[in-house]
């Protein structure tokens, strides 16, 4: 039955899918736009810090050389009013007044050594009391005992004026005289470079501060206010807690702050007697990480969207394309609802002819033996009861081995042989054998082509007769009486090492129908359903014919006409046996006679063990018997070396069975442990029980119901 797809599961687990793989897209967004972010706002507030330190410089030097230049005018001034009234250093206050308006100063005022005012140009003298207040007065006076020595000062007023100030020495007195210029505080805040007008073009920069203090106060900010000085104190003494913290800062470092519950990025950069710092809100550094967030997102869900549309589509597809599967597998479920209804009708059919296969061999035997008591001293007839029941127990051998055989391969259990073997005597093994069996119905077997260019090949021999056996053994029985069966081989070379054989019976038997050959390598299916009155066969010789071809990668194909016969050809690959030519000078050599040979023999069964007995003392063997593989293998312990000359070994014993045995046996400590031939003799007929005899280190195996030919024949092969 065909499994429905659940589609809903399907696209949930798409979405999450998708939806886990855009998660990690926009984390991966979110980290690499949040590390770009942050580096761009380091490279620009460090580039600011430069701008300004600069600029600041830049300021500070203007300045200093501005206050220069004024210092020099008033002092320039005031050595020319030195000069000219060098002969007469003291003046009047009218004097000085003229003086000052027409040097255009603010005021002259003349000192003694101690700094009293001896004369002034103005008045009342308020605003030179005020700078008196501030002016360094040491310096001031000590111009007093120094002629060429002159004193210059500017002066910051309350008032936020600014006053330049110079004094020298009058020649020939003690007295100071003072020069002075003030300047507003409008005009001087216009034509001076203030850090304050500097900083005002940073005001908008990314949303961040600007501010630059001495070290203990801020000297400015680009707020160009006082407001929010308290912040900019909070974070500054974080910075300095976290370089206590982590010890130095490095250039260019970001330190992440905390005020009020917002986060911050500072910078910090050293003056030559001052500190520049920036900070930038967090919201203002990940400005573009928030926009690749969106247009991600916006992606991912677009991808999605188009996913899931596609996803829908093809879900249609599918739904209607399972909808299709679903009426063709109702419609082969109902097909082989009927075949299996059918099988089981062939089966059912099967078993009853079986049945009947059974019990009619076996009625045969037993009837002959009880019509061979009647006749006791008839030799004749007592002959005639053998055959016959020897005939009935090889059909019944052969019904056996046969459903053995076809459930070996339906299980795919199937072992094949790679090993050398002459298909030249094969092909002669295989016609003497039909050929006794053919003689019954009068049927003669001709060879029309033997055309072999090579004898020896590698393969599973076994099988291969297996299938030249059935073929003619088919050919035999259904055949007419006095029929003919007509045999080819012949070889065509493939390359160097591989050549295909063909195999071809032709016979002039009753031949099958063109119904029947549909379905003739079918199991169990036989042409004729009607009552028989010979041993038919099962139904399964061609099956198992069929399925051994290709197990080998042959081919089989027939050729049949109802009344007129049938032609079967079977095609095989087969290797070269590269030692073929060695192998043709190698002669057999068989002992027929085995007089003499001391042989143990391992049987558990009472009859099988009567059986094998006679037919070795039957052909002048000594025999020591043994009921099980333990028994087995204590005589052979307890016996001399070189005393038997080959165990007879069955497979399955009780108390030790023998392929135990036998490995018991080869690895005793004793020089015939490993060389005395061991055979198998057991009803375990398939290849992979023979592969587990010789793996064991048994020498041959041989199968049940025994042949005394072939019993005498094989230990013939293996005692001297």
């Amino acid at each position: 039955m065909t499994k429905k797809i659940s589609f809903f599961t399907y696209d949930w687990l798409l979405v999450a899918l998708m939806t886990l793989a855009s998660l990690v897209v926009l984390s991966g967004v979110y980290y690499f736009g949040s590390k770009s972010d942050l580096e761009r706002a380091r490279n620009e507030m460090v580039d600011t810090a430069r701008y300004v330190n600069d600029e600041y410089q830049v300021c500070q030097t203007f300045n200093q050389v501005t206050v220069m230049l004024n210092l020099n005018r008033i002092i320039d001034k005031l050595h020319l009013v030195q000069r000219e009234r060098d002969e007469a250093p003291i003046w009047n206050s009218q004097e000085l007044h003229d003086y000052a308006r027409d040097l255009r100063v603010t005021g002259l005022v003349v000192l003694d050594s101690k700094g009293n005012i001896i004369s002034s140009s103005q008045k009342d003298g308020s605003l030179y009391k005020e700078l008196y207040r501030k002016i360094n007065k040491k310096s001031l006076l000590d111009v007093s005992s120094k002629v060429k020595e002159t004193y210059a000062e500017r002066l910051y007023m309350e008032n936020d004026s600014v006053v330049d100030v110079a004094a020298t020495k009058l020649p020939g007195t003690e007295y100071v005289l003072v020069a002075y210029y003030q300047t507003s505080s409008g005009y001087a805040r216009d034509f001076n470079l203030s850090i304050n007008r500097l900083l005002s073009g940073l005001k908008n920069y990314i949303g961040g501060k600007v501010v630059i203090t001495d070290g203990r106060d801020i000297i400015a900010n680009n707020d160009l206010t006082d407001e929010n000085n308290r912040m900019y104190r909070d974070l500054i003494g974080q910075v300095k807690q976290y370089k206590i913290n982590h010890g130095d800062i490095a250039e260019g470092e970001l330190i992440p702050l905390r005020y009020d519950n917002q986060k911050y990025y500072a910078l910090v950069s050293n003056g030559r007697n001052y500190f520049i710092y920036i900070f930038v809100p967090e919201g203002n550094v990940y400005t573009s990480r928030n926009i690749y967030l969106m247009a991600a997102l916006i992606a991912c869900v677009l991808f999605m969207s188009v996913v899931l549309y596609f996803r829908q589509r093809a879900n249609a597809k599918v739904l209607a394309e399972q909808k299709r599967r679903d009426a063709i597998y109702e419609q082969n479920l109902m097909q082989k609802a009927q075949e299996a209804d059918l099988a089981n009708h062939a089966k059912t059919d099967f078993l009853r002819r079986m049945s009947h296969d059974i019990r009619t061999p076996i009625n045969g035997i037993r009837g002959m033996v009880e019509i061979a008591d009647h006749y006791p001293h008839d030799e004749e007839k007592q002959q005639e009861f053998r055959r016959k029941i020897w005939n009935a127990s090889g059909y019944l051998l052969e019904l056996v081995n046969e459903v053995l055989e076809i459930n070996r391969l339906e299980s795919g259990q199937l072992v094949l042989e790679q090993k050398p073997f002459n298909l030249n005597e094969l092909f002669s093994d295989v016609r003497t054998l039909t050929e006794k069996q053919a003689l019954v119905g009068h049927i003669s077997i001709k060879q029309k082509i033997f055309d072999l260019k090579h004898h020896w090949f590698i393969g599973s021999p076994l099988h291969v007769k297996r299938l030249m056996m059935n073929i003619i053994s088919n050919a035999i029985k259904y055949n007419k009486d006095y029929g003919t069966i007509t045999l080819s081989l012949q070889e065509f070379a493939v390359d160097d090492t591989h050549s295909r054989i063909l195999f071809t019976c032709q016979d002039t038997g009753y031949g099958m129908s063109d119904e029947f050959q549909k379905k003739m390598f079918e199991p169990f299916s036989q042409e004729d359903t009607g009552a028989r009155t010979h041993f038919t066969g099962t139904g399964l010789g061609l099956s198992i014919v069929k399925k051994m071809v290709e197990a080998m990668d042959g081919t089989i194909s027939c050729v049949s006409q109802l009344g007129q016969g049938t032609t079967f050809m079977i095609s095989l690959p087969l290797e070269l046996d590269p030692h073929g030519e060695e192998r043709k000078i190698q002669t057999k050599e068989a002992l027929k006679d085995i007089t003499g040979v001391r042989a143990l023999l391992a049987e558990d069964n009472d009859l099988n063990m009567e059986i094998a007995q006679f037919f070795l003392e039957n052909a002048g063997a000594m025999v020591d018997k043994a009921t099980n593989g333990k028994e087995a293998l204590e005589k052979f312990k307890a016996s001399d070396i070189g005393y038997y000359d080959v165990v007879l070994m069955d497979v399955m014993m009780p108390v030790m069975d023998g392929l135990t045995a036998t490995r018991e046996i080869r690895h005793l400590i004793r020089s015939d442990a490993g060389t005395v031939p061991i055979i198998a003799m057991t009803a375990n007929a398939f290849q992979e029980d023979r592969k587990r005899v010789l793996e064991a280190g048994m020498n041959e195996h041989l199968t049940k119901p025994l042949e005394s030919e072939k019993l005498i024949a094989t230990i013939g092969r293996y005692v001297k």
